[in-house]
């Protein structure tokens, strides 16, 4: 069994996936502001309306982070509709402001979207989850939601912020900016809990 090399070559991959992914800026009031205000929304009902593909920014919508960014302009800088096929996992990044570090990152993992191969193996979501959670310093545990839950700590770095564990072939990581020299721990949690949860309902 080559277990030891497997499980440097998924870690390597998923720090990699997430910390290249991470990235945040966004653009301050216009006369455009008000339909880039709606741009989450129209993401959402577009998706709805094709019926087909999946497009992960769909999993939130602008009333969502209105709910925490109230005065933010939202944009969209990476859509969720392409799939790191080795982990099966989708990117959506959500920039609310230009001039700090103020934004929402998710990241889905479905083991449907993993490489054939893997799955072939009988590899699924829940495993990589398992495995990568062994690998993160100073995690806390996260009770209330999902099967199993932890926060990473703050900032765009690898399994930072709130890592969930839907079920054996979903998972879900969600990572908020709340400005530069914010380190208030609870703040963040509280704020990626709600929108952890708003998405597991719309899986």
């Amino acid at each position: 069994m080559k277990i030891k090399g497997d499980r440097c070559f998924y870690l390597f991959l998923s720090v990699f996936l997430i910390t290249f992914c991470g990235c945040s800026s966004s653009q301050s009031e216009s006369p455009s502001a008000k339909s880039k205000h709606k741009e989450v929304t129209k993401t959402f009902q577009e998706h709805k309306e094709a019926g087909t593909g999946f497009n992960s920014c769909t999993l939130l919508t602008e009333a969502d982070i209105h709910e925490f960014f109230p005065n933010a302009i939202i944009k969209i800088t990476k859509q969720g509709n392409m799939s790191n096929e080795a982990l099966g996992s989708r990117v959506c990044f959500y920039e609310l402001s230009e001039d700090d570090m103020v934004f929402v990152q998710t990241i889905i993992y479905r083991t449907a979207d993993m490489a054939q191969d893997l799955k072939d193996q009988g590899r699924t979501v829940e495993e990589n989850y398992l495995l990568n959670k062994k690998y993160v310093d100073n995690l806390s545990p996260v009770k209330g939601i999902g099967k199993d839950a932890y926060f990473g700590g703050i900032g765009l770095k690898a399994f930072g912020g709130l890592n969930v564990l839907i079920d054996a072939d979903h998972a879900l990581n969600v990572t908020v900016g709340l400005g530069r020299g914010n380190d208030d721990i609870n703040a963040h949690l509280k704020i990626e809990k709600v929108l952890a949860q708003k998405m597991m309902s719309r899986l």
